[in-house]
């Protein structure tokens, strides 16, 4: 027993170790700041889609003691093309936004990436998955430069498979992880090889633009329907129900001609089901042809789905995220789960304290029943305790979690607000 305990300690001495290195980066940033220099920012983006630290980086914009850029990484996981397509995408999309302000990782003429050394003081990440960055761009490359790492998740850290990413040697370098609340700093110092100890709960950074969402008013119900990507089986992510209920979401807009459906499925759902041969291309285009023939039904590819959020009326989804985000809205959704013991054996504390606010489906009955008697009939009787836990558990400094991050960078600097 003594020597796994001395076993387990050597492997992980080398996180803490790494931890008290930051003292010594803190101390040299403060040097650069008292010399007026401003502190210049990275955040490391591979997806235009997958920026939850967006928010920051908004107010880091108009904030005098901050520079900060984005650097647009390539995905070095799949072929040459998808590469740089999805580099040219990314960095269209937000250059547009932020013009000046974006950076490109790769040069196309010289087959080259972009080494950062230690131009920048802070990075902040939203890829833990080490397989999809260049080397240069990965958390290890700067661990012996005076670069203080920040990762800001790119979801809601519901589902156990989160417990995974804690796990990898990523999470456990950085020398802050945000949290969305108390709960999950508990989760995170009861698994994290670090105890907990890079862990800040901010509440869940990538929401605080919903309340500046403003709903599009309609007449007409709207119900949201958002199955999840795994179709093919995923040990550790077995989540998904797409092909039980895939006709049945056909079939929908005509029992409730009064109602309009928006079918937005995960971003991967398409491409899985037919890279992994689940349905065949023809199967796919037959599919969509018999879903959108109805005119109360619509198809939702857009990158950002909180505008989708506020005006819906309730969702009908099995996905990992949503569990937690979609509750912020206050509004009433239905999980389809495989069965209730496996659905809350796959889930975090957090998470089975967010389902406990849902509805749950079994069965197509289900689904009807909730669209019929919650979303039509209004009798949604987990309205009082859903909004009870939002309100006093889930929305930790909702819609402020951003400022969270900048104040306390600027307490460790001893850097002093205007």
């Amino acid at each position: 027993m003594i020597e796994l305990l001395k076993k387990i300690f050597k492997g992980n001495s080398k996180f803490f170790k790494n931890q008290r290195r930051y003292r010594s980066a803190i101390r040299t940033l403060r040097k650069q700041h008292l010399n007026s220099n401003k502190i210049k920012v990275a955040f490391l983006v591979v997806f235009d889609s997958v920026f939850p630290a967006k928010p920051i980086f908004e107010k880091m914009l108009d904030d005098a003691v901050f520079e900060p850029v984005i650097i647009v990484v390539p995905n070095v996981s799949k072929t040459m093309k998808y590469q740089i397509d999805t580099l040219e995408e990314t960095f269209t999309g937000l250059s547009s936004l932020y013009p000046g302000k974006v950076i490109k990782a790769y040069d196309y003429d010289t087959d080259t990436y972009l080494d950062l050394k230690d131009e920048y003081q802070i990075m902040f990440f939203a890829n833990p998955y080490a397989s999809l960055v260049h080397k240069l761009h990965h958390v290890e490359y700067f661990l012996d430069k005076n670069v203080l790492p920040i990762y800001v998740s790119y979801g809601f850290a519901a589902l156990k498979f989160w417990d995974e990413v804690i796990a990898t040697d990523f999470y456990n370098y950085m020398w802050m992880c945000t949290l969305e609340t108390k709960s999950n700093l508990k989760h995170l110092k009861s698994v994290e090889r670090l105890k907990g100890k890079n862990g800040l709960v901010t509440g869940y950074i990538k929401v605080d633009k919903l309340a500046l969402m403003q709903p599009n008013h309609s007449e007409r119900k709207r119900i949201l329907i958002c199955p999840h990507h795994t179709v093919w089986g995923w040990k550790n992510l077995n989540i998904g129900n797409f092909l039980k209920y895939s006709e049945l979401f056909v079939r929908l807009p005509g029992l409730f001609p009064e109602i309009d459906f928006i079918f937005r499925p995960h971003p991967l759902l398409i491409a899985n089901l037919k890279d992994h041969k689940v349905w065949t291309e023809e199967q796919i285009n037959q599919y969509f042809d018999r879903l959108l023939s109805n005119e109360n039904m619509t198809y939702d590819t857009s990158g950002d789905y909180f505008q989708q959020f506020v005006d819906s009326d309730a969702m009908i989804h099995d996905c990992g995220s949503f569990i937690g985000e979609y509750l912020y809205t206050e509004k009433p959704c239905c999980y389809m789960m495989k069965s209730k013991e496996e659905t809350y054996k796959g889930l975090v504390p957090l998470g089975q304290q967010c389902m406990n606010q849902y509805y749950h489906a079994f069965e197509e009955k289900d689904i009807i029943d909730f669209i019929q008697n919650v979303v039509i009939d209004g009798n949604d009787t987990l309205k009082s305790q859903r909004v009870d836990f939002v309100r006093n558990e889930l929305k930790v400094n909702y819609p402020n979690a951003s400022d969270v991050v900048i104040n306390k960078i600027k307490e460790v600097l001893k850097i002093k607000n205007n």
